[in-house]
């Protein structure tokens, strides 16, 4: 089996010394009921590597130095966990533009940890976005965009928390004609499905039309209030780019330059 290589220092700030935590934090799982084994599956481009019943993210990974794992990430993960707590479980919330703002960097910080869950780690989000995300603590990296939509849980797994990472290469129809790559993290927990796009050269201008609403851009929010959930619910394999790994976003689904 091939092994992970040991980091040398945080992914964040370089610092150490590195301390072993789970890609979602203790209060994620047990406070969204994911503590009970799940089916779980990861990909790494368009390859299905994991799937099996566990506790969801239970992997400990040494990715965050001690300073960043107890403070800022710490802080993070408690602002937005009556939020997304709530829609786990499926109760109905209304988010404002700080509560969009946080739940979108919360969730970039998790691509940027969920990364380094493969053997192969830390290949599609730039070096920048880490830093970037560690100076600023409450708002995402420059050129990035969130949504969050309700996800629709098969009928033969009604009530499993059934979650899903994945994380890709992307490429984005660059300015000058020039194709630019970006990445993009997808994940999904039970009910709730939250996915970012990034790009470290120019900003990105992706819409999600196709969905027809079932996906809202919380970052940069698009709305001033945003409830959840709301219709209509989509898949996860629904709101991913057709194959193949480095796939162009389809036209339609780019906002034209201005």
């Amino acid at each position: 089996m091939v092994k992970r290589v040991p980091l040398t220092g945080c992914v964040f700030c370089g610092g150490r010394p590195l301390t072993a935590e789970h890609a979602l934090g203790k209060w994620f799982r047990t406070t969204a009921g994911l503590a009970a084994p799940a089916r779980v599956t990861k990909y790494r481009d368009d390859a299905l590597t994991h799937e099996k019943y566990k506790p969801s993210f239970s992997e400990k990974l040494r990715v965050a130095c001690l300073t960043c794992n107890t403070g800022w990430m710490h802080g993070l993960e408690e602002a937005v966990l009556p939020s997304v707590a709530e829609m786990v479980r499926g109760r109905p919330v209304m988010l404002l533009t700080a509560a969009q703002r946080l739940i979108a960097t919360w969730f970039v910080k998790t691509c940027c940890v969920c990364e380094y869950i493969d053997v192969e780690p830390g290949r599609h989000i730039p070096r920048a976005h880490y830093e970037q995300i560690h100076v600023r603590r409450t708002s995402p990296p420059d050129w990035c965009q969130v949504w969050l939509g309700p996800a629709r849980l098969p009928p033969a797994e009604f009530g499993v928390r059934l979650t899903q990472w994945r994380c890709e290469a992307v490429t984005l129809p660059g300015l000058d004609g020039t194709p630019d790559i970006g990445w993009l993290g997808t994940l999904r927990v039970g009910p709730i499905v939250l996915q970012a796009l990034g790009c470290a050269t120019r900003p990105t201008r992706m819409n999600r039309l196709d969905l027809r609403g079932g996906l809202i851009q919380i970052w940069p929010p698009a709305q001033h209030a945003v409830s959840f959930p709301r219709r209509p619910h989509v898949t996860f394999e629904q709101i991913l780019p057709p194959p193949p790994p480095g796939r162009p976003l389809h036209p339609a689904l780019m906002d034209k330059p201005t």
